[in-house]
């Protein structure tokens, strides 16, 4: 999905995290992930209301804060968040509405280069070589990952949808792909189970 070289990143989320009047604080040691690839979420962070302390908290405790300032003796604001929502906000518009399957396609005469120049000055990725020798770019925070989500995915024309279960957008290669995660797509099964009724993969 990322054309010639992995995206990688290493993030780190916070599942106790909790915010207040607009600051965010958390507790524990968090929990780490990693990507190799781009991924659709980046669309879903413009849609996070500033405004809702609960997603932001919501969002931070499932994928990090954007910025990685925050740690248990760090609360954080949102401020800048704004930034960041604002810039994938104009990578967006490279894509069109969701169509009747809900997929929403890359527009083939998108041209985004004053949204590409803002990318590239706001950003902290760089060109490495893992232990293979094979060349990577590695995102130094959850913003960096984003952007460079985006504009990979962008050049690459991949369609996006919205999970059935948790309404984040994401990136699919299948056209009968519901789910943007393993974990979502556990998530569902698991109530549909409890609901009385078998889901399918």
């Amino acid at each position: 999905m990322t054309g010639q070289i992995p995206l990688v990143f290493h993030g780190h989320r916070w599942p106790a995290a909790r915010a207040v009047s607009g600051v965010i604080m958390t507790t524990g040691d968090g929990r780490q992930w990693s990507a190799r690839e781009a991924r659709g979420f980046w669309r879903s962070f413009p849609e996070v209301d500033v405004n809702d302390d609960a997603a932001k908290a919501g969002w931070v405790q499932r994928y990090g804060d954007p910025l990685g300032e925050l740690a248990p003796s760090r609360p954080i604001g949102t401020t800048l968040w704004k930034n960041v929502a604002l810039v994938l906000a104009l990578f967006r518009d490279g894509w069109r509405e969701p169509d009747q399957d809900g997929i929403s396609h890359a527009r083939k005469d998108s041209s985004l280069q004053a949204e590409a120049d803002l990318f590239v000055r706001g950003m902290d990725v760089r060109l490495i070589f893992e232990p293979n020798l094979r060349l990577a770019a590695r995102c130094a925070h959850l913003h960096d990952y984003m952007l460079a989500s985006a504009a990979f995915m962008l050049a690459n024309k991949t369609p996006m949808r919205r999970c059935d279960q948790c309404g984040h957008w994401y990136g699919f290669q299948r056209r009968t792909g519901r789910f943007c995660s393993g974990e979502c797509r556990s998530a569902a099964a698991r109530l549909r189970k409890d609901q009385g009724h078998v889901i399918s993969a």
